[in-house]
């Protein structure tokens, strides 16, 4: 072990008690940078009563079986069922790209807009994929009644 009367031992103590300090300030200045300011805890729930609104409103217009909403980091998105012509297409394409995939999920957005869903997409690309689930899911298809059988 360490001999505290060694000067050696203190110095390579004093080092390690000084690297350990600085380790912990840098992650607690990552953690405060983590934390929402004021204003972006306001402008969180101004977004959040939005999205809801929209889920609202089309629950209203389409029918509440007839919509979802996805939330994701950057905002919700609402859909509605596809329209069969829509599905068709997408099933019908030998490949599902991510351009397919979009204009399918494009054709079944209410909310938000199309400007605002590419802002999405450009800062959390695998919603892309949660979106055309939902999609499909309100196509009829259910994974869970694959399992079963």
């Amino acid at each position: 072990m360490t001999d505290p009367t060694n000067p050696t031992d203190q110095a390579y103590l004093d080092q390690l008690d000084e690297i350990r300090a600085r380790r912990a300030a840098l992650a607690d200045a990552a953690a405060k940078r983590q934390e929402p300011t004021d204003a972006e805890l306001l402008e969180r729930e101004r977004k959040a009563l939005a999205d809801d609104e929209a889920y609202e409103a089309a629950q209203r217009e389409f029918g509440a079986r007839a919509v979802r909403i996805v939330r994701t980091d950057e905002g919700a998105v609402v859909v509605r069922r596809p329209h069969i012509a829509a599905f068709r297409k997408f099933q019908d394409n030998g490949e599902f790209t991510s351009d397919v995939t979009e204009e399918f999920v494009r054709a079944s957005l209410v909310y938000p807009s199309k400007p605002e869903l590419e802002k999405i997409l450009r800062l959390q690309p695998a919603a892309l994929t949660r979106i055309a689930s939902v999609c499909v899911e309100l196509a009829g298809f259910r994974a869970s009644e694959l399992k079963a059988k």
